[in-house]
């Protein structure tokens, strides 16, 4: 409304340094606005003056050291610091903090005084201002005080009170929780948090949400959380016979979004403690001890582990001590992993992608992958999640042919997870099907399984599990993620440009990734010139590695396929029944989606769109996880 031009940076674009310095190198940014350890991770990776705008530096969502404002470039850029909660329509106080001596600022820098028809008050427990130079709970008054939380009148009325200092009917304060200090020119401070809540990397986090989510898991009796050294870590009291860290973390993880799942956790058949019979906190073992003995302990054996340990050693600022143990059992988080994986490429020469460190997650495994070639197109069993207890989940690939699409969704279940990626020389829906299901008969002649399939990779599900049927064999109900019969839905009409951006764009999608492209650019360039400009794009992005245009095109030929293949597919009856996950944020006149007419089916409806349902499966899990198939089921029994 200003005559300014807003730009929308993909989270991967954002997250990693050096695309986001070229990004900015081609659109030089007036205005950008960051949490204070998100521009610190990318200023570990990319000199600093190549991330900052020319006008206006603006920080919010956590606290801001004054260490890192003194280390920024020294420009005319003007500097502010943000506050605010969600409960006061985000940010209500704000500081300009080129105004100060950057020496004489305290160890966090102000939060500043109110924005017009806002008011701020320090006040003690029984609402009385505090004297001058005393500590007090802030409390935030005026017309962006929201009014409260959905159907939650007790904590509602615990975190609004009446205003005592206003005379306008029904106008109250919102209670931050959060301690803060004025300073001589009146600019208030934070000083620190007055309840269970801490401040994450940007996200607010109620420790006791957390410790509920871990006292869902049937074996934990009891737990502990806090934030150390920037980290969320729990302790839970648990049999350590029948729980493990990383069977907690996967049950975790489909109950409590992702930002709040603790990086380390411990598991312990008793807590320590005091004479007087209280937890002894001092005692609890410290996080990234994992009660592992030195001769436990693998050390690094190979030149490439022990080049990784020193990596991870300078990422995490702490000791490494065993190659088997996990980067997030260390404190590691997404932040440094994007910092762990820029090394890793620097001092390999090799771009590995950054969910590597998610499925690949300790020293032993990256030095492994990086000393093996890339998975074979011509192989369509993929695996995601070797280890769990549940029967196999076979994962169809979606219309770009890749199913790195899957892993947020397996690191959520307690069960293996495998996926079939496309092939080369099947090009209909029912070759594709029974190529699939000869290589999981291969993989798993016996034992339990389950199919399932994102968006186009449903169809390809259900087309297995009904020949199956007609073989005479068993078979669970396929799981479909947002999946609509082909033809069901009128899809727009674009020209080969916009198809080939749209395709492209749904490549990166499909491996976990982001791409911004320039579709004016694009189509002013002649044709033979167009692959070269997206290999460019798509490497500059961290689309994928040894991206180059003979691949781009590669890619484009086997998504073209797939889509033609879908297009042309129509689905025969099937005796079984279907259980279709469908994203509610695309309205549909018809809840199964065109599948009513073919089979029974079980509509789950998902507070999601077509991608998020997929990248941010946390829901998705915890009902997929309900979804196993009886244990008698079996790929080959009748």
């Amino acid at each position: 409304i200003t005559g300014g031009c807003l730009h929308l940076i993909p989270r991967a674009a954002a997250l990693h340094a050096e695309t986001l310095a070229n990004y900015c190198a081609r659109y030089p940014m007036d205005v950008m606005k960051f949490a204070p350890s998100h521009l610190a991770a990318l200023h570990d990776e990319v000199e600093p003056s190549r991330i900052m705008p020319k006008r206006l530096l603006g920080f919010g969502g956590e606290a801001l050291r004054s260490d890192f404002y003194r280390a920024l470039p020294q420009t005319d850029c003007r500097i502010i610091n943000h506050y605010g909660p969600t409960e006061t329509t985000v940010a209500v106080l704000v500081s300009t903090l080129n105004t100060y001596d950057a020496e004489d600022l305290p160890v966090t820098a102000p939060i500043g005084l109110p924005l017009a028809n806002t008011s701020a008050y320090m006040l003690d427990d029984h609402l009385q201002p505090v004297p001058a130079g005393v500590p007090g709970r802030l409390y935030i008054g005026g017309d962006n005080v929201t009014r409260g939380y959905v159907g939650r009148p007790a904590l509602t009325a615990a975190a609004f009170v009446p205003d005592p200092f206003e005379d306008t009917p029904g106008a109250r304060l919102y209670n931050t929780g959060d301690t803060v200090q004025r300073l001589p020119d009146g600019a208030m401070v934070f000083v620190g948090r007055g309840d269970d809540q801490v401040k994450l990397r940007g996200f607010r986090v109620e420790t006791g949400e957390v410790r509920a989510g871990l006292l869902t898991h049937p074996a934990v009796a009891d737990a502990l959380v806090s934030l150390v050294d920037q980290r969320l870590v729990a302790w839970v009291r648990a049999p350590k016979d029948k729980l493990t860290a990383d069977a907690l973390r996967t049950h975790v993880a489909a109950h409590i979004p992702a930002h709040m799942v603790p990086s380390w956790m411990g598991v312990l058949d008793a807590f320590p403690l005091s004479a007087h019979g209280k937890v002894d906190l001092r005692a609890l073992p410290k996080p990234g001890v994992d009660g592992a003995t030195p001769a436990e302990s693998v050390t690094p054996r190979t030149d490439a582990e022990r080049r990784i340990t020193a990596i991870w050693q300078a990422v995490l600022q702490r000791e490494v001590r065993d190659v088997h143990t996990n980067f997030f059992d260390l404190g590691g988080h997404s932040l440094l992993a994007v910092k762990l994986m820029a090394r890793i490429a620097r001092e390999f020469g090799r771009d590995l992608p950054l969910t590597a460190v998610f499925s690949q997650g300790t020293v032993a495994q990256l030095a492994t992958l990086l000393a093996s070639d890339a998975v074979q197109d011509d192989q369509p069993l993929v695996p995601i999640r070797t280890e769990g207890a549940g029967p196999t989940l076979y994962c169809i690939h979606p219309v770009g042919g890749s199913v790195l699409c899957y892993h947020d969704l397996a690191k959520m279940l307690d069960r293996p997870v495998y996926g079939l990626q496309a092939v080369t020389e099947h090009d209909t829906v029912p070759t594709m099907a029974t190529a699939y299901l000869a290589a999981i008969r291969e993989h798993q002649p016996e034992g339990p399984i389950q199919l399932a399939g994102w968006s186009s990779g449903g169809v390809i599900a259900y087309e297995m599990a009904r020949q199956l049927e007609a073989a005479g064999k068993a078979v669970p109900a396929p799981l479909l993620f947002d999946t609509h019969v082909p033809g069901h839905v009128t899809q727009p009409e674009l020209d080969p440009v916009q198809k080939l951006v749209y395709t492209i764009e749904d490549m990166a999608y499909a491996q976990g990734k982001t791409i911004t492209l320039d579709v004016a650019e694009l189509r002013a360039l002649p044709p033979e010139a167009r692959w070269q400009y997206l290999s460019g794009a798509a490497q500059a992005q961290g689309m994928m590695q040894d991206v180059n245009p003979t691949l781009l095109q590669h890619l484009w030929t086997i998504y073209q396929r797939n889509e033609a293949a879908n297009a042309a597919y129509t689905p025969k009856p099937f005796g079984g029944s279907i259980q279709l996950f469908r994203a509610t944020a695309t309205q549909q006149t018809d809840p199964t989606k065109g599948w009513g007419f073919f089979t029974e089916v079980v509509v789950h409806d998902m507070d999601a769109d077509h991608l998020s349902i997929i990248t941010k499966p946390e829901s998705l899990a915890a009902i997929v996880a309900r979804c196993k198939p009886p244990k008698h089921t079996s790929f080959s029994s009748p």
